[in-house]
């Protein structure tokens, strides 16, 4: 499903410029160590599930942990390249100047699920390219990201 360009924009800028999220969680310091309590780390990892000729199937597993609420997944693609949403697990998804973006309001349930997209290859495409991204979410009242690792997407059909 395709979404309109107003629409992301709207859920990025009430994402990362705030909007007074409130949600249950502890942000005292922890008696003992004087720390204050944060979420463990989500995991993700992406691969590519399928290819042929013209498109790439890629998959990203996200292993959230106990974070939950708003997040954003950002991938960027070779200038030139596009995108179409497959799976995007109750997100909204959009592709604009070869960046591909989930952004969820609510995270899914599972703690682990994954999300898909198709990158449509440009005709003549000859060189391998990384894919990487930033996966950004809300640790306590505080933003948090971290980096997904890339992997090296080969130009040579397998």
């Amino acid at each position: 499903m395709k979404n309109p360009y107003w629409l992301s924009a709207i859920l990025s800028c009430f994402l990362w410029f705030g909007c007074g999220l409130e949600h249950e969680h502890n942000d005292k310091p922890n008696q003992e160590t004087n720390k204050i309590a944060t979420f463990p780390k989500p995991k993700i990892e992406t691969k590519i599930v399928e290819r042929d000729g013209s498109s790439l199937l890629v998959e990203i597993s996200i292993d959230k942990g106990s974070i939950f609420g708003m997040s954003k997944l950002q991938q960027n693609l070779p200038e030139g390249f596009q995108a179409e949403v497959v799976e995007e697990q109750q997100a909204v998804f959009s592709c604009l100047e070869s960046e591909v973006k989930f952004i969820w309001m609510s995270l899914p349930k599972d703690n682990q699920f994954n999300v898909k997209y198709k990158i449509l290859l440009p005709e003549g495409h000859e060189k391998d390219f990384d894919l990487g991204g930033v996966f950004y979410y809300l640790d306590g009242n505080s933003k948090a990201s971290i980096d997904i690792t890339p992997i090296t997407v080969s130009s040579e059909i397998s």
